[in-house]
């Protein structure tokens, strides 16, 4: 069931039930979990078919949103901690945590597996604020690269003379 077209995902029906019980716990609670999703709808043997990307670009171009890849401590309970012999609670059962530290229950950079989704509302403002914080420092980062690289070319002469054109647009 692995489709690698837009076209054939967009008109799948499993695909469309999934998305329209996403949007329902979008609207309902602000966020969603994909696991809860699937089990809900008795999908959870095609788990792994599921093309979550483009399901989640759907999503946000019909609800006219932008999600926010959540891990997995907002969905699950933590490690007992050795002191208190206590279970922290999951992210969405504690707002305090929620508040405090945000930046715990985003799925950041490549390697972390998102668990679900949130939507950007107010319910979720912390998170909202952490993931710009985040897009800002990866823009900076990415300007100071290529002003690096730039001037390391420049400083190489590697770069053509200023008024050689790059394209030829005849």
């Amino acid at each position: 069931m692995r489709y690698s077209s837009e076209k054939a995902v967009k008109t799948c029906a499993l695909h469309d039930k999934i998305k329209t019980a996403c949007v329902d716990a979008l609207t309902k609670v602000g966020y969603f979990a994909k696991d809860e999703v699937l089990n809900d709808l008795a999908f959870g043997t095609i788990a792994d078919s599921v093309r979550w990307d483009l399901l989640r670009r759907f999503i946000e171009e019909d609800m006219g949103c932008e999600l926010i890849p959540l891990a997995k401590p907002f969905f699950h309970r933590g490690e007992v901690d050795r002191a208190t012999r206590k279970r922290p609670p999951a992210g969405r059962d504690d707002p305090e945590a929620l508040q405090r530290v945000p930046q715990r229950f985003i799925a950041w950079g490549n390697g972390k597996r998102a668990f679900g989704y949130a939507s950007i509302n107010e319910a979720n403002g912390a998170l909202v604020i952490k993931r710009l914080e985040y897009r800002r420092n990866v823009a900076i980062g990415t300007r100071a690269k290529a002003t690096k690289l730039a001037s390391d070319m420049e400083s190489r002469n590697v770069l053509p003379p200023p008024e050689t054109p790059l394209l030829d647009v005849r």
